[in-house]
């Protein structure tokens, strides 16, 4: 490989100022350096003191819906089972019907007793695609959990 081969690697520093920094309680736009935000006056210092897990719950009302996406499916690697009323409440809210379907998988992973009357819900959803994989999924997890 000659020289003109090799990538174009660019180290983090070229990437500097591209970071948006938002408010974990009112989802504003902040400065990194901000210790308060500036519009609903939370104290970030107190969110860096914060339980991971109580973090991705915060994180699940996240303006970005990749980051949201991906915060969902975190919760399901972790079975965080106290995620579940959160998560009922996002199935109401969201409209992305990805993050609905990450929500589904999520659940199934958690596999408890209580994922049952959200998939409930998620199988009369209006996305056909939701509707869809949470019947399939209710069925398969109602057998394993009544077995």
């Amino acid at each position: 490989m000659s020289k003109s081969d090799t990538l174009n690697i660019k180290s983090l520093k070229d990437y500097q100022g591209v970071i948006t920094y938002f408010c974990p309680a009112c989802w504003s736009v902040i400065k990194e350096e901000d210790k308060i935000c500036p519009n609903c006056g939370f104290d970030l210092t107190e969110f860096h003191n914060m339980d991971y897990e109580y973090k991705l719950l915060l994180s699940l009302e996240h303006p970005v819906k990749e980051w949201r996406k991906n915060v969902v499916h975190v919760i399901g690697i972790k079975r965080l089972e106290e995620a579940i009323p959160y998560l009922d409440i996002m199935i109401d809210k969201e409209q992305d019907p990805f993050i609905l379907i990450e929500i589904v998988d999520t659940l199934v992973k958690i596999s408890t007793p209580s994922v049952i009357p959200l998939l409930k819900k998620l199988s009369e959803h209006k996305y056909a695609i939701v509707r869809n994989k949470a019947r399939t999924t209710l069925e398969k997890i109602s057998k394993i959990l009544l077995s």
